[in-house]
């Protein structure tokens, strides 16, 4: 699984008001960092955000610090590819500070879903681990999205 990254430097304008990383900038990184990991498969143009499963904060983050978003594909749909993405501070790549998976749709010129034939597969122990949970995101919004058709 090939990764991207993607750093950031948190500014004043980033910090919400307890003074650590807004999570809403956080997501707005999160999901360029996943977008940018897609456009290693796929041409971009046909590709939307389809569901952000959330971020997962372990510790918060300040102003001054510099941070890498890493991001890799680890599962594939039939249309779909969901990216896992860790935040960390650049100088402590070991010590993740957040997390997050992100699943996008590939698309035709109807903007109507399109199969896109990849294929995602785990190289190790821990890539096994992030495509079983990324699969398990997907089939809980796949459950609450059927859900709500009832209403």
């Amino acid at each position: 699984m090939k990764s991207a990254y993607t750093q950031h430097l948190i500014k004043l304008a980033d910090l919400n008001h307890h003074e650590t990383f807004f999570a809403g900038r956080c997501a707005e990184w999160l999901i360029e960092g996943s977008y940018f990991a897609i456009a290693q498969y796929l041409d971009t143009k046909n590709v939307v955000l389809l569901v952000q499963h959330g971020i997962n904060f372990r510790f918060p983050l300040s102003v001054g610090d510099i941070i890498t978003f890493e991001s890799k594909v680890v599962a594939a749909g039939h249309s779909t590819l969901t990216v896992y993405t860790k935040v960390y501070r650049s100088n402590t790549p070991d010590q993740i500070a957040a997390y997050g998976y992100s699943t996008f749709s590939y698309l035709d010129d109807n903007h109507q879903s399109r199969r896109h034939n990849i294929t995602i597969e785990p190289t190790n122990e821990e890539e096994r681990l992030l495509q079983q949970e990324a699969n398990e995101y997907v089939l809980e919004s796949l459950k609450h999205a059927n859900r709500n058709r009832n209403y």
